[in-house]
């Protein structure tokens, strides 16, 4: 399984930070391809401008991605410019995602064990 983030915002700060760690985030984009799931083959993680604790489980839409949309922090609760406070923000999500997936039960811990795992080598 692959892991895509991206965003439909207006929030230009947040997009840039996104660009600016995007070399932060590639080992967070590869952390699922040891992981096989019989529904899909991308999780997509699409940042929206929401409230920070907003998930929606989009779904697959006929094809082979799951799709979720979370809010995004604003500034005053995370420090934009700080690697690694973005990429355990991105983590964060990323574990909420997978829980409102249909990963499974396994998947999911093998998931969330791999992203913790990175968030102590980033730190």
């Amino acid at each position: 399984m692959e892991i895509s983030i991206t965003a439909v915002t207006k929030n230009r700060r947040f997009t840039k930070s996104l660009a600016k760690h995007a070399a932060s985030l590639e080992p967070v984009r590869g952390s699922g391809r040891a992981i096989a799931v019989a529904g899909f083959d991308i999780l997509q993680i699409v940042f929206v401008d929401r409230p920070a604790d907003c998930s929606i489980a989009v779904g697959c839409r006929g094809d082979r991605l799951f799709q979720v949309h979370v809010g995004i922090p604003v500034e005053a609760e995370l420090d934009y410019r700080s690697a690694a406070a973005f990429v355990g923000m991105v983590v964060d999500k990323i574990i909420v995602a997978a829980r409102l997936s249909a990963l499974g039960a396994a998947a999911e811990a093998q998931l969330t064990a791999e992203l913790r795992r990175l968030q102590v080598d980033e730190a």
